[in-house]
This record gives structure tokens, sequence and C-alpha cells, in this order.
């Protein structure tokens, strides 16, 4: 395995661009006109599995695939099942729930992926405020659809102000991943100031009465881990339900030098997950637009490389692009 400090555990991938799924195309049913219009500039099953291919062998043991909404591709299945063939890694789908697209994964196969459904909120007046005017119907749908299949999967919800942060809507999702036997996963969005990325400005909540509310419900709770940007994750839990908690807090948060030019501070994009784009360019994380390795183009270029080869050039273009090589202090 090529590995070193600079090459972390988990990338994640976009299958398709990010869009807003209100509109046609990304309807239950859209799918495929949207595939029409985007297909040609996306990167192929077979990119892809080269791609984790590439990754694993550079240390990789975990691939996230995400977008926008991975189950607008209609070859999501194949993907899967590719990457679980042909890799040893465990894999995790980020999707918003909007709808189910079925697809068989060997039993063996089962234990190695999970869904991580974004679920905001189940009421419907903050699901219409934020985007997902369906998704307190779609995604109980969806965690439906994951238990009758026999599918790992656990809900990730952000709080932002004036939007879900109230407790009763905190008070509906504890009980519904109760109900449901899984995971859920709370965080404040980033605490990013006056002066930083405008489409988060004045929506940090802090989220202490979500702990409160928790533990006078007799939840226990722990340090779960550090996420390797400084932000600790709290594990709660009552008769087997979890409950978790990271609140993206600037106090006592590891600041990255290499990340100074962004203005999503504390990270929890990068510097613990590389990104790939849906057009195969490889990214220091999500929010950055500077490309440090045109994957697609490699791939084309050396078609008749192994991959070991492979994954020495990405190494070595991914740290000659002027990139400040740091040591992480925090096991991941």
């Amino acid at each position: 395995m090529i590995t070193d400090y600079f090459f972390l555990s988990k990338i994640r991938i976009a299958l398709i661009e990010k869009c807003n799924y209100k509109c046609v195309y990304c309807r239950p049913g859209g799918d495929g006109l949207i595939e029409q219009i985007r297909n040609a500039k996306l990167i192929s099953i077979e990119e892809i599995v080269t791609i984790c291919k590439i990754f694993e062998l550079l240390g990789c043991n975990q691939i996230n695939l995400t977008g926008g909404e991975p189950y607008l591709r209609s070859d999501l299945g194949q993907i899967i099942t590719s990457i679980l063939h042909q890799t040893k890694c465990t894999l995790k789908i980020n999707t918003n729930g909007t709808y189910w697209r079925d697809f068989k994964i060997d039993e063996r196969d089962m234990k190695r992926i999970e869904f991580v459904v974004s679920c905001d909120t189940l009421e419907s007046k903050s699901a219409l405020f934020i985007g997902r005017n369906a998704s307190h119907k779609s995604v109980p749908n969806f965690i439906e659809q994951c238990n009758l299949n026999g599918y790992s999967y656990r809900l990730n919800c952000v709080i932002a102000k004036n939007i879900n942060s109230n407790i009763s809507s905190v008070d509906k999702l504890v009980k519904f991943s109760k109900e449901n036997n899984c995971i859920l996963k709370i965080q404040s969005v980033f605490d990013t100031g006056e002066d930083s990325f405008k489409d988060y400005r004045n929506t940090y909540v802090d989220l202490e009465y979500i702990h409160e509310y928790l533990c006078s419900n007799g939840y226990e709770h722990s340090n779960l881990n550090n996420t390797t940007n400084g932000v600790i994750e709290y594990s709660y839990k009552k008769n087997g339900h979890e409950v978790r908690l990271l609140d993206k807090k600037k106090e006592n948060t590891l600041y990255f030098p290499i990340c100074s030019k962004c203005s999503m501070y504390p990270c929890d994009t990068g510097m613990y997950a590389h990104y790939i784009s849906s057009h195969g360019k490889l990214k220091k994380c999500r929010t950055s637009s500077e490309i440090t390795v045109d994957l697609r183009q490699l791939l084309r270029d050396n078609k008749n490389a192994n991959i070991s080869d492979l994954a020495s050039l990405v190494k070595f273009l991914y740290k000659s692009n002027n990139l400040i090589p740091i040591e992480l202090p925090y096991s991941i």
C-alpha cells in the first residue's frame, strides 16, 4: 500500500452535479431527462471504480457517494455493486431520501454499505422553507424501504436558526429515529461569523438546548470521537438508541493553514476526506474551487498503466501542487 500522512482514510465522490431537486429534472421520474442532459459530462462507472482502486491503494478504506443527489444517477446500482466487488472499502451513500430506486446487493456485501439519509425536519412547514417540500413524507418512505431490504442507515440533521431549531422538530426526529432503531446525528451549521460564507450567516445555533433535552429524557452522554478538525462529537444513549451531537463552534477547533482561503470554518468536509467532483476533478475539499488533479484526464492519458503506477502518479501530482504538507495531529 502506497500510504503516508498525506493520504487519508476517506474519499467523497460526487456522482452528479449539485442541483435544486425541486426542479422538474430532479423529481421522481425525471431522472431519465437529467441523465440525457448531463450523462456525457459525468464520470463513468469504469472511471469511478478505477479511481476507487487508486485511492484504496493510497490508504483509503471508506468511499462516500454523494452529489447533488446520487439517486439521480440511473446507474447507481451498478456503481455500488462494482465498487463493492472490486474493492474492499466500505461504502456510504449520502442521500436526501427523495425517492427509492431498487437494486440488488449480494448478502455478503450488505455489511459494507450504509445509507446516510439527510433528514433536517419531519415538519411540513419547515420542509417547504428549506426547499424540501415533501421530505417529511419521502424520508419515512425511504427508511421503510431500507428496513424492508435490510440496509443499514442513519439519519443526519443539520440545525439552523429559525428553520428547524425548535424543540418540537428535534423531538419528532429523536422519536422517529428511535422507532426505526437507527442512529440520529444532529449537527449545527458552521459558526462562520458576520463576514463569512453568506449562505450560512446568522444561522448557527448552539446545540446546548438539545443536550439538555436528551439528558432530561434519560440519555447518558460521552465523547464519541474527534473528527480530526478539533470538533468533538458526543454520543447520547438510552436503551440501545443513540443520538449524536456535533456542534461546529469556533472554540477549541483546530485550524488548518492549508485551508486559510476557505470561509467555511471550522471545516468538516475537507482535510479528512478528499473530494472528487462528478467531472473527475480531485479537490482539497467540497467547497474548494482549486483543482489539484484532473483524474479523468489522467486516466485517459495513461490508458495502459496499472493501478499501482496510477496511484504513484496521483500521489506525485497531488503533493507537487503547491499544497502545504501537514501532519494530522488527531487519529482518524
